[in-house]
């Protein structure tokens, strides 16, 4: 954790703000606030997932090979044992559950894990290279991408229904890999970075298929995507080089900001403040 704050106060300098008002005056868009020290650990970290009425943050150190439990004031609770490699994570308030996607280059499953007693309740065996994963609320299925051989033409999505903790479905994807994905208010579309194929594809996830593919031009290793449905945009950030674009539903793309350090990172897009935050290092 310390690694990881100390990383974003280096950045704050190179934080790329794209406003999307008028007004004139511009408060600061991040304050820290505290700092965790976690000795022993090393390496990366990787996704968050909160419990808001239990007042618990939940971290998948995926190096460390654990998830991590911290109250909201930042104390560390619990470290989660049982992992081959951590990476994403859903926290289920009506189930007091969490699932955590888990794989690497010759493994890939997701895990069911207790939040009383923070034991693995099940697993499911999933293609080997699962990472990222994206929930539908309106579904209540998450969307957990697998990679591939670099020579595979295709990847798939597994479907797990968070309510059941089953697979019902698998979509097929181009390339052997993808990352951020974004599913819009009404579970009807998908919208995810084709890290393999250098685009953003549109999914229909009614019939579980690819339904258009948008061509980002310049740049490759899309690592990050943010939907702004009410405005009918897909914001993407991209790391060789490191971009930033805009989109509208018509692919028709605006370069909004280039930096020269070796990674960008998008933010989560509140709507209130109609900012967008991307980071470059």
């Amino acid at each position: 954790m310390k690694k990881v704050l100390i990383a974003i106060l280096w950045l704050m300098p190179a934080i790329g703000v794209i406003a999307l008002s008028t007004n004139a005056q511009v408060k600061q868009p991040l304050k820290l606030v505290a700092t965790t020290p976690l000795p022993g650990f090393s390496g990366d970290f990787d996704h968050f997932a909160l419990d808001l009425k239990g007042k618990r943050l939940f971290l998948t150190a995926e190096d460390h090979k654990t998830v991590d439990v911290f109250d909201l004031e930042g104390k560390h609770l619990q470290s989660i044992t049982g992992f081959g490699q951590p990476h994403a994570a859903l926290f289920l308030p009506d189930s007091n559950k969490l699932i955590v996607t888990d794989g690497d280059d010759d493994f890939g499953r997701v895990e069911l894990v207790s939040g009383e007693d923070y034991k693995i309740l099940s697993t499911i065996k999933l293609p080997n290279g699962v990472d990222s994963a994206v929930f539908d609320s309106t579904s209540q299925y998450y969307y957990v991408a697998s990679g591939g051989e670099e020579s595979a033409k295709t990847h798939v999505l597994s479907i797990i229904d968070t309510k059941t903790f089953k697979q019902v479905g698998e979509i097929a994807l181009p390339g052997n890999e993808s990352e951020a994905m974004a599913v819009d208010k009404e579970g009807k579309k998908m919208y995810v970075s084709l890290r393999a194929t250098n685009e953003v594809g549109v999914v229909d996830l009614g019939t579980r298929k690819v339904v258009a593919r948008w061509p980002i031009p310049g740049a490759s290793t899309a690592n990050s995507l943010i939907l702004d449905e009410a405005n009918h945009r897909v914001f993407v950030a991209t790391r060789k080089p490191p971009k930033f674009f805009c989109a509208g539903h018509r692919t028709t793309y605006r370069r909004a900001a280039v930096h020269k350090g070796g990674r960008s990172q998008l933010f989560p897009y509140p709507r209130r403040t109609q900012r967008i935050l991307v980071a470059f290092g």
